[in-house]
């Protein structure tokens, strides 16, 4: 019995397609991003390419979509037939202008296209007849319902979309455990891309424009002047893809000094420093600040004073919209540790009334927004301040609870930009995503004024003393943390 004959009709399509004769750069060193980025669609169901601008990365996105649509993609495990994707752009006018250029020169022959609008190079679908596979254009202009009901089994955002964007697409390949490719230069700051980013299923791809340069892409002398003329925030995103840091910075955050992770039993910072044990010591004095909102999220920050040094290690941030006061007293009395003050709480006297009906003291936060800033400032200049990165630390009620949300607040907040024949801004930090911020001002100010006014540089301490934090007094020294009023349920 003879054997079926194979057909080779797919694979004469795509060795006759554009992109089969496509090659990554390379450096004179031999790493390619872009060959990267494709073999990593084989190993991880999500892939990041975060680089600066102007090095390729939409480009592969596209080689990287047509692989997959033509069934030859070398390292995928995405089906070669009945393949249902989604390739999605900021803006229509970004999928027209960018986007499908891109694609269009990679389609092999017998492609049908149908067009959203064909007279602005807006398609709405291409078609790949030898494979049955289909791939639909989307924009974040689209609300989310509008995007609902499909199923997927791979999809390409370019650029940082909106959260509830990336929730649907998400969502669509749920049921094929699906392929997500990004390629971005996060020129807008995208809490959710930090995030993501440390998910173990992701791979993320870094590449910046020195590397492009090396590789031919660029004159390396016209790159270093285009990097030298840029402000120093917008080089680290243009050129090295790094997260953007908003200009203006309200505070001089830098995540290697102030934020530490857990190694070998200690706390380490970005630049090897070791910053205090973990866990950290039950009779360490803590303390915690809340900032209340309903529609808005309410950001509950606890922290613990290393008495040795006078540092504030924010340990963890409860963080949630749509909880009411007396369910957060709840979550309080479970999980928060004993607190050596009442919780310092901001202006919402209801909710305060909440808290106390159900056991639970406040005091009220000092609201004086210039005082606030100035302490934070003071704190964070003397590395009084340390947020710890955890990432599998997490609450039953608010999902994650480190430090992380706190650090990313910090380092996106930012004052007004003053714009040339337009009034002058108010000289105030921007009010968008600061509640940790805001919560943040409110414990600092109160730890500075528990201990009798604004904090001097870490001091060592010699071993075997504890003091009360703030205090020299011998006769202050404390031996017996459970003496402390009681806050809270958990040790």
């Amino acid at each position: 019995m003879s054997a079926a004959p194979i057909d080779v009709g797919p694979l004469r399509a795509f060795l006759a397609s554009p992109v089969a004769s496509w090659r990554p750069w390379t450096t004179p060193e031999g790493d390619s991003p872009q060959a990267d980025f494709l073999k990593a669609a084989g190993t991880h169901k999500v892939v990041v390419f975060r680089s600066g601008n102007q090095i390729g990365k939409t480009e592969c996105g596209a080689v990287t979509t047509s692989l997959l649509l033509q069934g030859h993609h070398p390292h995928a495990s995405a089906p070669r037939r009945g393949l249902r994707m989604w390739c999605s752009a900021l803006s229509w006018d970004t999928l027209a202008r960018t986007l499908w250029p891109k694609i269009q020169p990679l389609l092999p022959d017998g492609c049908q296209v149908v067009w959203r609008q064909k007279s602005h190079n807006l398609p709405h679908s291409v078609s790949y007849p030898p494979t049955d596979n289909k791939v639909f254009f989307v924009s974040a202009e689209q609300t989310p319902d509008k995007m609902s009901g499909a199923t997927l089994h791979a999809a390409w955002l370019d650029e940082p979309h909106p959260a509830p964007h990336l929730r649907e697409v998400r969502t669509r390949l749920l049921r094929h455990s699906g392929l997500l490719l990004l390629t971005l230069t996060p020129v807008r700051r995208r809490g959710w891309v930090e995030d993501l980013e440390r998910e173990e299923t992701t791979k993320v791809i870094r590449a910046s424009l020195y590397d492009a340069a090396r590789a031919g892409l660029h004159d390396l002398s016209e790159v270093e002047r285009y990097a030298a003329a840029l402000p120093e925030h917008e080089r680290k995103v243009r050129v090295f893809g790094d997260l953007a840091v908003a200009s203006g910075a309200v505070w001089d955050f830098d995540r290697r000094r102030h934020c530490v992770r857990v190694k070998d039993g200690e706390l380490v910072n970005g630049e090897g420093e070791r910053v205090a044990p973990w866990p950290l010591p039950e009779s360490w004095p803590r303390y915690a600040a809340v900032d209340f909102g309903y529609r808005n999220p309410t950001a509950l920050l606890v922290g613990a004073v290393d008495p040795f040094t006078g540092r504030l290690i924010v340990y963890a941030c409860f963080y949630a919209s749509g909880i009411r006061a007396a369910r957060w007293a709840e979550l309080i009395q479970r999980e928060l540790p004993r607190l050596t003050r009442p919780i310092v709480a901001d202006h919402d006297l209801q909710a305060r009334a909440e808290l106390e009906a159900q056991g639970v003291p406040t005091l009220p936060a000092v609201k004086s927004v210039d005082a606030g800033l100035e302490t934070v400032a003071r704190a964070l200049a003397a590395d009084r301040v340390a947020l710890v990165i955890r990432d599998e630390q997490r609450s039953a009620v608010t999902g994650r609870c480190d430090a992380e949300r706190v650090a990313a607040e910090v380092e996106a907040y930012h004052y007004p930009e003053q714009r040339e024949g337009r009034p002058s801004v108010r000289d105030a930090p921007v009010k968008v995503h600061d509640h940790t911020c805001d919560a943040l001002r409110y414990l600092l100010v109160e730890l500075e004024r528990s201990q009798g006014g604004p904090p001097t540089p870490p001091q060592a301490r010699p071993a075997g003393r504890w003091l009360l934090p703030g205090s020299d007094d011998e006769e202050d020294e404390y031996t017996d943390p459970r003496s402390w009023g009681r806050v809270g349920g958990a040790r």
